[in-house]
């Protein structure tokens, strides 16, 4: 990999990724080096296709994260992203792969 496009040790959030490209884009954030994913999802649960993602990057432990959150909900966002930087210490970037409810 070339180090311009070195993730090592970043902290992502996924909205949309739950399902679909969310889940792609997560997936190619975590092999390109990245520490941990937390993957924001407006169902409960995540798509099939998410756990198949967390079960081939097994080997990255607890590094790809499932959170229900609605990203239109302002107050629940904000305390999302705190818990996030509290927890990991930082947070580098964010990929919005939301797509609106219809």
């Amino acid at each position: 990999m070339l180090p311009e496009f070195s993730l090592q040790d970043k902290v992502y959030i996924v909205t949309g990724g739950g399902r679909g490209l969310g889940v792609a884009l997560a997936g190619a954030i975590i092999e390109a080096g990245a520490k941990k994913v937390y993957c924001l999802g407006l169902l409960p649960e995540p798509h099939e296709g998410w756990h198949h993602l967390k079960s081939r990057l097994a080997w990255k432990g607890d590094a790809l994260v499932f959170k229900s959150q609605d990203v239109t909900d302002e107050e629940g966002i904000e305390k999302l992203f705190e818990d996030v930087v509290k927890a990991e210490g930082r947070l580098d970037g964010l990929v919005c792969a939301a797509v609106p409810s219809t």
